[in-house]
């Protein structure tokens, strides 16, 4: 090969994509490069802080409304407020008001014949009106549970009241133990609502360790649904 012939050939162009003597192919990279870490977690931080910005308004009102709160607003719904679920009152038996009146009839007849003074008809009017008043005074004691329906409630004996948080078990005393449960087996501490004519009672046994009281005795002409009205009781 002559001289000339050989910068000739070294003057050709060859194309990069056929292989060939002094040709060199550029590798491709594998892996394109990713956008750099820093601008990454700045686009992060600043979709974070947009986010913030749109949730700062809703907070801000927030804060403003439980500012504004008072007492009225802290009060139970009507749903939630206590409703009377057991209310009996402890009447007299009917029976009594009838023999009050047979008994003064037959006494107003036995004075018009002898002919009674001044004085023993006093006694016929004032007798039977104390007895009258009487049977109104002790059938005026009322027996009342209220219960909210989310485990709170309380239970009115008269004028005393009990907190369900107070109380730990409820059972029915029957008329066949209701003479023990008043007699021999009767704490002195107890607090008892009794009325002889009611047969039935029932016993609510308190959890208070600031009451001294162990339990209540009540009687009741329903001892199933007072009971049932309590809590923690076999009868709900």
């Amino acid at each position: 090969m002559t001289r000339a012939q050989f910068h000739r050939l070294r003057s050709m162009e060859v194309d990069p994509r056929i292989g060939g003597v002094g040709a060199r192919r550029e590798r491709q990279p594998l892996v394109q490069p990713s956008e750099p870490q820093d601008s990454v977690g700045g686009a992060v931080l600043v979709g974070l802080v947009h986010r913030v910005d749109a949730l700062l308004p809703g907070l801000a009102r927030t804060l403003d409304s439980l500012a504004n709160v008072t007492d009225e607003d802290l009060r139970p719904s009507p749903d939630r407020a206590p409703r009377l679920v057991h209310s009996e009152r402890l009447r007299v038996p009917v029976w009594w008001w009838v023999g009050l009146a047979a008994v003064t009839g037959i006494v107003v007849a036995q004075g018009v014949m002898v002919g009674a003074s001044w004085w023993l008809w006093l006694l016929v009017v004032l007798v039977p009106a104390l007895l009258a008043w009487l049977f109104v005074k002790v059938s005026t004691e009322r027996i009342e549970v209220e219960a909210d329906g989310q485990g709170g409630g309380t239970l009115y004996a008269g004028q005393a009241r009990l907190p369900f948080e107070a109380i730990s078990r409820s059972a029915v005393v029957p008329a066949t133990a209701k003479q023990a449960a008043m007699g021999r087996q009767l704490d002195p501490e107890a607090f008892v609502v009794h009325r002889g004519y009611i047969p039935t009672m029932v016993i609510v046994v308190l959890d208070d360790p600031l009451d001294p009281t162990p339990y209540w005795l009540v009687s009741t002409r329903d001892p199933e649904g007072l009971a049932a009205a309590l809590p923690d009781n076999d009868y709900s």
